[in-house]
């Protein structure tokens, strides 16, 4: 072990060194002795609680029985005795009053039959360095024989015993909690007021341990703002229903697309759309050959004069840059075209694989709703996942 100064006020002298040392206070039932070897010793006014502690358990009272005894004797808690030494400790939260958690660590500490488990200093290495006699142990180790005992070994063990029976005991006389099932909103974040755009906020009414109501409401309503929304809450059952609907027509309508599809309507769709776009192409093209004739011409007639030929020259010439972007933008189309009829459509494969007789829960919702929007006077909008796939693939075939 190695020593550490102390004033008589138990306080490390403010040299460079012992300032950063801090005495660790002593077991309940011991105090400190710089004298001994061990440097800590049996305090008589404690230790008589100590062995009170062991003999009253071993004769077979309870943990709260000998609290409520320590208690009317007038004996000092573990914390209570360090204040009265005057130990510098955190109090935290921690009890100044006997419990049969102080007890539980009193029962179970091998410090009382002589052992004590050695802690490394936890400080800096230069310190370290400079501390006389530090011992070359791991954190942990058990020192036997360290100091003199209160309780005997006999003694200790068979406490030891006695609590991990009763405790054993106890655990199996324990009822299991009962497990409420967890209650998830049937929409994850999708739920959006109308009225202002905020989100709308989950709310549950319980009675007896039931929920009776579920709900959404406004988060104006909920921060109680000054331009709230008038409605409180709306039930979820509505928009369960709501939603529900719309999926189920939506569900329709992919499956009518997709018979199309299989029918060879697509062919004929495409052909459509492609013979469309070609001519567009052809009319765009026709009128930029008839600019650059006219501008050819322009070039060849002397009857203008320069300042007219770069006036008539520059407005022919803006014309056909409008013409090839539109022949650019008509190209972007006929991509688009192609990626609509050779791509696998998201929208298309998402409601053509649900089931007739689909369940709506959360995991459901997150896969099909995009948002749910609703109003004051009960209005719900419920827009769906996909819904620029859709449309990139229905324009042709609305054609």
């Amino acid at each position: 072990m190695y020593e550490i100064k102390l004033t008589e006020q138990n306080t490390i002298e403010q040299t460079p060194l012992e300032k950063s040392l801090k005495h660790a206070y002593s077991p309940y039932g011991y105090c400190y002795d710089p004298q001994s070897p061990s440097l800590m010793r049996i305090d008589d006014d404690t230790a008589k609680y100590v062995v009170y502690i062991f003999q009253q358990f071993l004769s077979g009272y309870e943990l709260s029985a000998i609290t409520t005894a320590l208690t009317e004797m007038g004996a000092p808690s573990p914390n209570q005795r360090k204040e009265q030494l005057g130990y510098n400790f955190k109090k935290g939260h921690v009890t100044d009053y006997w419990s049969a958690g102080c007890l539980n660590s009193i029962i179970t500490n091998p410090v009382y039959i002589g052992d004590h488990i050695y802690r490394r200093p936890r400080l800096p290495k230069h310190l370290l360095e400079r501390i006389e006699d530090l011992p070359q142990l791991p954190s942990g180790t058990v020192l036997h024989d360290h100091h003199e005992a209160i309780i005997s070994k006999d003694e200790f063990e068979r406490a030891g015993i006695l609590l991990r029976c009763q405790t054993e005991a106890f655990n199996a006389k324990r009822k299991p909690r009962k497990q409420n099932p967890t209650y998830r909103p049937p929409f994850c974040n999708t739920v959006f007021c109308g009225e202002c755009g905020r989100p709308m906020y989950f709310k549950r009414t319980e009675h007896a341990g039931k929920i009776t109501k579920t709900g959404y409401s406004c988060g104006s309503k909920m921060k109680n703002l000054a331009l709230d929304c008038s409605k409180p809450i709306h039930l979820t059952s509505k928009l369960v229903d709501e939603a529900i609907i719309a999926v189920k027509a939506e569900r329709e309508h992919a499956l009518t697309v997709a018979n199309a599809i299989n029918s060879g309507v697509e062919n004929e769709c495409y052909k459509k759309a492609d013979e469309t776009i070609r001519k567009k192409i052809a009319d765009i093209l026709d009128q930029i050959i008839e600019i650059k004739i006219c501008l050819n011409n322009l070039q060849s007639n002397h009857a203008l004069t320069p300042a007219e030929l770069d006036n008539q020259s520059n407005s022919l010439n803006s014309k056909i840059d409008t013409l090839r972007q539109e022949v650019e933008q008509k190209q972007l189309e006929k991509a688009e075209l192609i990626a609509a009829f050779t791509s696998p459509n998201k929208w298309l494969a998402l409601f053509t694989e649900i089931p007739e007789d689909f369940v709506f829960d959360r995991n459901f919702s997150k896969k099909v709703i995009s948002r749910v929007d609703v109003f004051s006077d009960g209005k719900i909008e419920v827009h769906l996942l996909h819904e620029t796939a859709k449309q990139q693939l229905l324009r042709y075939f609305d054609e």
